[in-house]
């Protein structure tokens, strides 16, 4: 999923990693934890995030309140990136993936990480 360079390709794998979870609630609560709580790398691939968060298969508040903390943790400029370019892509989609009220936790982050001189060009 995080490798694929197409919308058709990451669609299918949140297509099919949503019924894989469907079938275990143990692999289900798995994948969420690790794609809420983990401070991985990997995962800060924004249209990736933005497929997940279309689909509902992670939701927006509890994505909120954790990238949040990632950020203020240590204004590492991946996360920092990261959050910036997620929001802006959520907020451009027609429908809008999420409103800017919806990431007010990132927001105050980010602006936090401007007002400490740890913000980013993104």
């Amino acid at each position: 999923m995080y490798r694929s360079s197409s919308a058709l390709g990451r669609d299918a794998y949140v297509f099919l990693l949503d019924r894989l979870c469907a079938i275990s609630t143990k692999v289900a609560k798995e994948v969420s934890a690790w794609l809420l709580y983990a401070e991985d790398e990997r995962k800060f691939n924004v249209p990736v995030t933005v497929s997940l968060l279309q689909t509902r298969f992670i939701q927006v508040a509890e994505l909120d309140v954790q990238l949040a903390k990632f950020i203020l943790r240590e204004f590492r400029s991946t996360v920092v990136d990261f959050a910036a370019k997620l929001v802006a892509a959520c907020l451009a989609e027609i429908p809008p993936v999420a409103t800017k009220e919806q990431f007010a936790n990132v927001i105050d982050a980010l602006k936090e990480a401007t007002r400490s001189n740890k913000a980013t060009d993104a």
